[in-house]
Formats: structure tokens, C-alpha cells, sequence
């Protein structure tokens, strides 16, 4: 497989309580979510293990279920190893090629809202292999008019429910750091978002030269085009910088506010570490399947002039100094959120913003990856829900 995660440890139990309560006891984790696969005749429960893996434990709900049977023949342990591909399809389709038996007629509705195939122990040394992918319907923009072109933005989630912006960071998009979390969060919120322009699917717009104003506009835009007389705000790194800025301009627009892995304090030897990755030339040389992967997202002709612009933008940091001291100013309450091996900005950064601004929360969570797509999000979306959900207390 060409890309490829191990997403879950299945362990198959004849007593889920006693499991549940010994990971209690031992790791103080408990499952997020536990769902009936009733096709299947079984209940699972996941169980947050690390940033990206979970754990999945199996219990039977009929006596002839494919669990009932493993627990008939062996004893109660781990039962699969699961890992996700891009395109489950295209995974079928390859091991059915290469001679491996697999179970069932094709891809199958699994429990996590996945689609799952099995391939035979026989042919894995004992080992049952899950192989899975999520499923997503793709989340089409909407067209928005911005200066002389458009603006692509994002809604997705029930209209009754509250409305919640998200903004992405530098030389990002919807598509490559915010679509997991707006899929999360759109069964509680009604979420808004939108590609700062040059990014993902928005006009380029050659001549704009990336300024705080401009993606302050871009925000001010979607407020505008969606009508949102009060929304909360969520912003990651640079998106979270424009999300203070935009509070700081119109308190009377932004409910809450929440910003993650977001740096205000910029010095010479910080821009120089933030060039070295903006180097596209260099990303071609060293990493083409990085730099393939950034046309996909932001188009073959637009990806290397977006991160020229950025260089640019982040040239021009110590210009901006009115910008980023007013953050300072913001009151709306704001929970700031990092995680605590942030392998671009140390600790210091988000806990020198909490102790700014006024009235804050500050939220570390595990992790050692500053792009938003590694975060725990069975850890931040809790926090993230908590914050939005109640009134914020001074800490």
C-alpha cells in the first residue's frame, strides 16, 4: 500500500466491563464512542491510544456472531490489527490481484463510520488484517464574491444548530488541515469555513499581496455572506492570529473564541526556521510526493506563488507590529491550546498568549506535531465543545 496507518488493535472480550474498568484503572482512559454493528453481530468500543491509533474492543451481541465463534476457539485478546488506506477499493483490488483471500464479496460497512474488508489468516502468518477507510461525502464550496474574484467557502452541519467558524493556518485549506475537526464538530455546530484566498479552491487574486487585513476581510466576507450576526471562532496557527485579529475588531460578532498552536511572539531566528519551510524548489527536490500532494490541494500553477506570497507575508512579520500587539486588547474569552511537543513553536508560546490576554483558558495536549491533522482530536474536540458550550472562568 502506498499510504497507509494502523487506525485500531481489535481485542475481542467476553466481559467488555471488567476491560473497561481495568483501562480505567490503569490508564484512566475510557471508550469515546461504543456502537452496535448489528450486520455483524457485535458492539464496539474505541478507545483513544496516542495521537492517531485506537483501540477497539469487540463484544458479541448474538451467539452465533463471528465473535462469539473466536471466542469459542480461543481465549479473550486481540483479535486484528486495522489500518486505513486512501481508496479501500483500490486496496481490494490490489491484494485480490496479488493472490491473498479475502473475505467477503468486497468493502463492507464497519463500525467508526468505516468501510472494511478482511484479509484470511491463513495467508497472514495467523494474523487477521483489517483493512478500512473512512467515509466521506465530499464537501462542496460555495462561490463567494471577494474584491475581483471569489472566495471559496465551506458550511456543513444542521442550521439549528450554533454557528462555528473555522480558519486554517499559512499555505493551508480546508481540504489538507481543517476537514477532519469541521466533520467532528458539524454534529454539534453549524460550521463555517473558508479558504484565505490563494489557498485551496479560492481565487488566486496574483496581485493581493498577503497582508493581516487582507485575511481579516476574507473572515469579515463569510461573516457577511452567511449572515452571521454573533458566531464562535476557531482559528489554527496564522487562522488563529486572524481569529484574535477579527474579535479584536468586531467583539460584538465573535461569541468565543479558540485559537490552536497560534504565535505572536516573532523574532528574527523564528522567520528564518518558517522560510526554510515555505522553500518550494527545495520541497520539489527532497519530497515529490509532498509537492504533488500541495498542487492537489492548492492547484499545479497556484502552489509555488502561494508560498512565495507566504514568504513574503512572513518577511514582513516585524512590519506588522500594530497588527499583533492589539491582540493583546482581545476580551472575549478565548481558549488557547497547543500541543505540548510542538516541533515549530515551544510551550512558552501559547502559555505567554494565555497569560495576555484577559480573559483565557490555556489547554496542552499531547502531541508532537504542529500541523493541525496530527492533533488528538478524540482529546481536542471534547475541549473544544466544553469551551464553546459553557461560560469561561479566568484560570
Amino acid at each position: 500500500m502506498s499510504s497507509f496507518h494502523l487506525d485500531h488493535v481489535g481485542i475481542a472480550v467476553d466481559n467488555v466491563q471488567d476491560v473497561l474498568d481495568l483501562f480505567q484503572q490503569m490508564l484512566h482512559a475510557t471508550p469515546y464512542k461504543s456502537e452496535t454493528v448489528a450486520s455483524q453481530g457485535v458492539r464496539t468500543h474505541f478507545i483513544a491510544a496516542g495521537d492517531t491509533a485506537k483501540i477497539e474492543l469487540l463484544e458479541a451481541t448474538t451467539p452465533d456472531s463471528p465473535i462469539a465463534r473466536y471466542l469459542e476457539r480461543h481465549k479473550a485478546g486481540i483479535h486484528h490489527l486495522a489500518f486505513e488506506v486512501g481508496n479501500i477499493k483500490s486496496a481490494w483490488r490490489k491484494l485480490e490481484k496479488q493472490g491473498f483471500q479475502l473475505i467477503g464479496d468486497g468493502p463492507s460497512d464497519g463500525a467508526d463510520g468505516k468501510k472494511i474488508f478482511f484479509v484470511h489468516p491463513k495467508q497472514t502468518h495467523g494474523m487477521l488484517i483489517e483493512f478500512c477507510q473512512s467515509q466521506r461525502e465530499t464537501i462542496e464550496p460555495v462561490k463567494v464574491p471577494f474584491r475581483e474574484g471569489h472566495l471559496a467557502a465551506y458550511a456543513l452541519g444542521d442550521k439549528k444548530n450554533p454557528p462555528l467558524v473555522l480558519l486554517h493556518g499559512a499555505a493551508g485549506c480546508l481540504a489538507m488541515e481543517l476537514e477532519p475537526l469541521a466533520r467532528r464538530l458539524s454534529k454539534h455546530y453549524r460550521i463555517y469555513t473558508v479558504d484565505f484566498t490563494a489557498h485551496g479552491q479560492s481565487d488566486p487574486l496574483p496581485n493581493q499581496d498577503f497582508t493581516p487585513a487582507l485575511f481579516i476581510d476574507n473572515v469579515a466576507t463569510i461573516f457577511d455572506y452567511f449572515e452571521l450576526a454573533e458566531a464562535n471562532l476557531f482559528g489554527f496557527s496564522l487562522g488563529g492570529f486572524v481569529a484574535l485579529s477579527y474579535a479584536h475588531a468586531n467583539p460584538d460578532r465573535v461569541r468565543r473564541l479558540a485559537v490552536h498552536a497560534t504565535h505572536v511572539f516573532w523574532d528574527e531566528a523564528l522567520v528564518e526556521t518558517m522560510l526554510t519551510r515555505l522553500d518550494y524548489e527545495g520541497i520539489k527536490q527532497a519530497s515529490p510526493d509532498l509537492a504533488r500532494y500541495l498542487e492537489q490541494m492548492h492547484g499545479e500553477d497556484n502552489w509555488a506563488s502561494l508560498f512565495e506570497r507566504t514568504k513574503q507575508y512572513t518577511l514582513q512579520i516585524p512590519t506588522f507590529d500594530a497588527a499583533y500587539t492589539h491582540v493583546r486588547d482581545v476580551t472575549t474569552p478565548t481558549l488557547v491550546s497547543a500541543v505540548d511537543e510542538d516541533d515549530l513553536f515551544s510551550v512558552d508560546s501559547p502559555v505567554g498568549l494565555h497569560k495576555m490576554l484577559a480573559n483565557s483558558n490555556l489547554a496542552i495536549i499531547p502531541g508532537k506535531r504542529h500541523a493541525l491533522q496530527n492533533v488528538n482530536l478524540d482529546l481536542f474536540v471534547p475541549l473544544l465543545r466544553r469551551h464553546f458550550g459553557q461560560a469561561i472562568v479566568r484560570s
